[in-house]
């Protein structure tokens, strides 16, 4: 997903605002950052780098107990949240590094498929079968999308091409990401 960087009137690039957010979605507050860095490609998820000092000008840090692995961050200037990971390092001064990977790609790394067999001859074997093709929103039993996400209900199927929904393919996935399944899916 694209993000609109705003510049201000000097043509420098404005800082997007950091909320700190527990696993529930619960904001603490928002984070002091500097060095921010953002990444984004077609091949991986949104990516965010930046640095918090523990303390600024004299000022203590209110949030630094709480900037810790797996937190959330959201970014509500481009809607996106990230999970993070976070080291210390006391060489200067006391800084935290903190790294973040978009929501949705870590959420979908951690989440296995199991012997699924899209349109393979054990798949055709079942009583039940039906040819499955890429995307088919009135049958999701014959939606290979449907079929894959069905494993993380809390995601949704946004927009599917209509020059692609048709496609059919044969798929094996035995104790891999739905994340990498998703990978293998591009490539074919």
């Amino acid at each position: 997903m694209a993000v609109r960087i705003r510049f201000d009137e000097m043509h420098n690039a404005i800082q997007p605002t950091l909320v700190l957010a527990t696993r529930g979605g619960k904001k603490l507050g928002v984070i002091q950052a500097e060095a921010i860095n953002y990444g984004d490609s077609l091949t991986n998820g949104s990516e965010l780098q930046f640095t918090v000092h523990k303390e600024l000008d004299g000022i203590i840090c209110n949030l630094w107990e709480d900037i810790t692995d797996l937190k959330l961050v959201w970014c509500p200037e481009w809607d996106i949240w990230f999970e993070i990971s976070v080291e210390t390092s006391e060489q200067d001064d006391t800084v935290k590094n903190v790294s973040g990977i978009a929501l949705g790609e870590a959420e979908l790394s951690q989440i296995n498929l199991y012997e699924m067999e899209i349109n393979t001859e054990e798949d055709i074997a079942r009583d039940d079968y039906v040819p499955t093709v890429l995307y088919n929103p009135d049958n999701i039993g014959a939606s290979l999308l449907h079929r894959m996400i069905s494993k993380a209900p809390h995601y949704k199927i946004g927009y599917v091409d209509e020059s692609i929904k048709r496609i059919q393919r044969t798929f094996q996935f035995d104790n891999i990401s739905i994340r990498d399944a998703f990978e293998q899916v591009g490539e074919e």
